[in-house]
């Protein structure tokens, strides 16, 4: 039993990614023994319809004759889906329709003569039918009652797959996320699943039926030109840093990072510094670390903070040197018991003690300011 799972969301923690995954969680409950096949053309985008693949395609001559190498990733995608007993897909409404990169999937897969045929009732799929399990996420409302917006994903992506056998299909839409935070989309995602249909998952007579064994399938690496990377999706955990490696985040994935509480901590934190050292930090953003992520540092000739923001957490990072360590033992029982804990077993270095301080509530965060107060006076008072 095999399952093709595929993803096309450029956001490595996005919407559609956590309901592909829950998706196949539950089939896996019911065959747990199926081996997944991955196809994440969201972080590895395909390439668009090239030159020779497009002259390939031009006529029945060159079809039956085509360029050396055209047609090579495309039957390296239709072999995936032949070879698969399931497929789950995942997609971002993007304007109304399906993602660039779920396109040029299709357009690959969808093949006169080879998936399909022309009829003069119009086209036939080759293929062997098996069920397609799809996970939409759009930040709007695109069907019932609060619908705002028309959509063009739903039947041109069911059309696709009929064209070429695939009938048996299950969308599920995640609609509404842009005003969603985290667990609440998690809410609404869970509330998605009991409509799953199992009763079509194949029987174990069903497994491949007409399609080739998975062996068949080419290895992934260089294979006609292209590279095929095979990605593992996990969901993000408490903790985790922001790791998608492209650019610094923006303000709209912090939050969705963060959490609202978290993120109106973060915006807080910021806005005091920037109110009490005007001018005197750039903060910058930096991509590292042991645990790899995204943290933002203020700092001029020392550093002042590095604020972390972490998945439904947020932390503030401050170094103490010789003279801020004084200070801190002076005050030392004027402080929060917790920040003296957190003091008393942080590791010390040859730069200072590094303090890692949750910013959990206000206390926590009336804690990082008075630190950062101690650590350096603000401007006014210079």
């Amino acid at each position: 039993m095999n399952i093709l799972h595929i993803d096309s969301s450029p956001r490595l923690e996005s919407h559609s990614r956590a309901l592909s995954a829950a998706i196949v969680e539950k089939l896996l409950e019911v065959v747990p023994t199926a081996s997944i096949t991955r196809r994440d053309i969201g972080a590895d985008p395909l390439p668009q319809t090239t030159l020779l693949h497009a002259a390939a395609l031009a006529s029945p001559a060159t079809l039956a004759a085509p360029p050396a190498g055209s047609l090579d990733l495309s039957e390296i995608l239709i072999g995936e889906v032949e070879a698969a007993d399931m497929i789950v897909i995942g997609t971002p409404m993007h304007n109304l329709t399906i993602p660039s990169v779920l396109k040029a999937w299709i357009d690959q897969i969808l093949r006169v003569g080879r998936t399909m045929k022309s009829t003069p009732a119009g086209k036939v799929g080759l293929l062997h039918d098996r069920p397609v399990f799809i996970g939409v996420a759009s930040g709007a409302f695109y069907t019932g009652e609060r619908a705002n917006q028309p959509d063009f994903l739903t039947p041109y992506l069911s059309l696709s797959l009929s064209s070429i056998g695939l009938k048996t299909q299950q969308f599920f839409p995640l609609q509404g996320t842009a005003f969603l935070d985290w667990e609440h989309a998690a809410l609404a995602r869970q509330a998605l699943l009991p409509a799953l249909d199992l009763s079509v998952v194949p029987g174990p007579g069903d497994i491949h039926a007409g399609g080739p064994d998975i062996s068949t399938i080419p290895p992934r690496g260089h294979i006609g030109g292209f590279y095929m990377r095979e990605t593992t999706l996990s969901l993000p955990q408490i903790g985790d840093r922001m790791s998608e490696r492209a650019a610094p985040p923006l303000d709209v994935a912090l939050r969705e990072w963060i959490g609202p509480a978290g993120f109106a901590r973060w915006s807080e934190l910021r806005a005091w510094i920037d109110e009490f050292y005007p001018g005197v930090f750039v903060p910058d953003w930096l991509y590292g670390g042991k645990n790899r992520g995204w943290t933002l540092r203020y700092k001029k000739t020392k550093a002042l903070t590095t604020l972390v923001p972490e998945f439904r957490r947020l932390s503030a990072i401050v170094v103490m040197g010789r003279a801020e360590r004084e200070r801190f033992e002076e005050r030392r029982y004027a402080w929060r018991p917790e920040l003296v804990t957190l003091y008393d077993n942080a590791r010390t270095y040859v730069d200072g003690k590094w303090l890692t301080l949750p910013v959990s509530d206000g206390s926590d965060l009336q804690d990082v300011k008075d630190l950062l107060l101690m650590k350096r006076s603000p401007v006014s008072n210079l």
